[in-house]
């Protein structure tokens, strides 16, 4: 914060457009830039790779040259490896500081600072996407690609402190400095920070896997069909982004009348979100669904197809199916674990077809993708 007061006079002198305006236009500029280059989601297992190769310990031969292709498309700007806060968590979860460390280093360097935004600021970005552009399919806001990135910290959300007393223009300008402040900080300083705090890292227990996997026995003759038991994960997803649908409604009545959206009562306002589901559920229920809303589709999806194939929830299984939500609507490679990767890449999901993401788990495989990518 060596230049604080010179930044933050800059955006007093220049108070131009509001904090959110300022931040939504840093997004979607880095979103361009991002969306030039090719794009390469890396689960924990092959950011471990990665360390060890950097270690001189490769649990595989094909590790050292795929770690060498990605840190020579990265220097050359042809690809980036995003982070995302799952792949922030996990790393916080490694026992030993040296180790850790390393791989936040190799984080670092492959994503040059560069991550997906929280699942909340893309949910609301997917939805709104949606909406609006069934209504003014000629004007649709911005699309959810061009949103889906921001800086390393602002992994969890665009948060900035409150100063007290402070009047509007100084908390804008203050906002817009404090963004410009968080996209230098490096993945390796918040791992750093986090692990010296008393900050605690989620933990999901074992037993929540063992209930999932008690009520999806309980529950397996409620359906006979994919397509069921997907509409059975859909409305339970629907139910927990109720917030969301409740805010995408919102968002489209101040957009579309120029009212503030206090106008309305919480009891319509509910209504409304309600109305929105039933639509989403419907479209759905008639096959009018593709790639839109991916973040609800592929949980959904995943969910389903681990019920359907009368497959068990495993401890790690969260993490894996978050990663699967960030990469394949944004990334065009993805290397993940087997089962995962059977999973998203077999019937009844096809996944890879679907979103135009190439997903590999075998070493060979995963350097042929890169060595594609990068057209070698």
């Amino acid at each position: 914060m060596t230049d604080f007061n010179s930044t933050l006079q800059y955006h007093i002198n220049n108070p131009g457009i509001s904090a959110d305006q300022y931040i939504r236009n840093k997004d979607i500029e880095l979103g361009t830039h991002v969306m030039k280059m090719g794009r390469v989601y890396l689960d924990q297992n092959y950011w471990i790779y990665c360390r060890d190769v950097a270690l001189g310990n490769p649990r595989h031969p094909d590790h050292k040259q795929l770690f060498e292709m990605l840190v020579n498309g990265v220097e050359c700007g042809k690809i980036i490896c995003p982070a995302s806060h799952t792949i922030l968590e996990e790393t916080l979860k490694q026992d030993d500081d040296i180790t850790k460390n390393l791989t936040a280093d190799i984080v670092q360097r492959l994503s040059k600072g560069i991550t997906l935004q929280p699942f909340e600021v893309l949910f609301d970005a997917e939805i709104r996407h949606f909406l609006y552009s069934q209504i003014h399919s000629k004007e649709a806001l911005c699309a959810p690609e061009q949103l889906a990135w921001t800086y390393v910290g602002n992994i969890f959300s665009h948060l900035s402190p409150i100063i007290p007393g402070c009047d509007q223009n100084t908390q804008n300008a203050f906002r817009k400095y404090w963004y410009d402040f968080m996209s230098t900080i490096s993945f390796q300083s918040l791992i750093k920070l986090i692990s010296s705090s008393d900050a605690n890292v989620p933990q999901i227990r074992s037993e929540f896997y063992a209930q999932q996997n008690y009520n999806c026995k309980i529950h397996e003759n409620d359906y006979s069909s994919f397509k069921q038991v997907l509409l059975i994960e859909v409305k339970g997803v629907l139910d927990v982004y109720k917030e969301n649908l409740k805010g995408a409604m919102l968002y489209l009545y101040e957009k579309g009348t120029g009212h503030s959206s206090k106008e309305i009562s919480k009891d319509d306002s509910n209504k409304y979100a309600g109305y929105l589901a039933n639509i989403i559920y419907h479209a759905f229920n008639q096959n009018k669904m593709s790639t839109q809303l991916p973040r609800l589709h592929i949980m959904s999806g995943i969910h389903a197809a681990i019920r359907y194939n009368k497959q068990k929830h495993h401890k790690g299984d969260i993490e894996d199916h978050n990663n699967a939500c960030f990469a394949l609507p944004y990334c065009d490679v993805f290397l993940t674990e087997k089962n995962l990767g059977h999973l998203l890449t077999t019937k009844p999901l096809n996944y890879n077809e679907l979103y135009k993401c190439r997903v590999e788990w075998e070493p060979h495989n995963a350097l042929l993708a890169i060595e594609e990518l990068l057209g070698v």
